[in-house]
């Protein structure tokens, strides 16, 4: 091989080694804080409609068909 091709051949050869991390995906680690924070997230939007619509008392929870339900909680007042 030319002198001429074996620089630039061997740095493209180290270019590519050098960046086939990024061909990979995103780790296990990655992907389980990415759906963490977006089940948080969710559950944010959740809240914030839930009193957005009923006021601030109101609750949410998921039903078994994962149906946001809203509800007023009952607020305890201190005797007198």
């Amino acid at each position: 091989m030319k002198p001429a091709l074996t620089w630039p051949l061997a740095t493209l050869i180290a270019l590519a080694l050098a960046s086939a991390h990024l061909l990979d995906g995103p780790s296990d680690i990655e992907r389980e804080q990415h759906i963490a924070d977006e089940a948080a997230r969710l559950e944010l939007e959740a809240a914030r409609l839930c009193k957005k619509l009923m006021g601030d008392e109101a609750v949410h929870h998921w039903s078994r068909e994962n149906q946001l339900r809203c509800a007023v909680q009952a607020s305890r007042g201190v005797g007198i």
